[in-house]
């Protein structure tokens, strides 16, 4: 919706100081920059309603705890996954505090790693380390 909504005011001030070189006919196209996240634009309604948030819940534990064995899942507002062709990259992945950097763990490449559309599963293996 952002970016719609970006596209038509980039039309509409075209049109109106183009001198008559822009129409209702133009086609505005937005390029994103490679390898950034920049495209994540929330509108004013989404950011109120927080539909960007990811929130992680557990119903096995009380207090956020995960234990090996376990399955972990954040559910999310999202568009359709297929929308971003994710070269080079994963739609998911489990990072651990090593220090003071997220270090990634597992990804879905993991078979423990379910990707959904509104929904990410990870089943904990018993040999997992411990960690935040």
């Amino acid at each position: 919706m952002a970016g719609r909504r970006l596209r038509e005011a980039v039309k509409e001030t075209l049109i109106a100081n183009g001198k008559g070189e822009f129409d209702d006919d133009t086609h505005v196209v937005i390029a994103g920059l490679s390898n950034t996240y920049s495209q994540y634009i929330t509108t004013f309604e989404e950011y109120q309603q927080q539909r960007y948030e990811v929130t992680i819940t557990n119903s096995l534990t009380s207090r956020g705890w995960f234990r090996r064995g376990e399955k972990a899942s954040a559910t999310f507002w999202s568009a359709a996954p297929r929308n971003d062709l994710l070269t080079e990259g994963t739609f998911a992945s489990v990072e651990m505090l090593m220090e003071d950097r997220w270090m990634p763990v597992y990804d879905d490449d993991d078979l423990r790693l379910f990707f959904k559309w509104t929904a990410i599963e990870w089943e904990i293996p018993e040999k997992a380390v411990t960690g935040v």
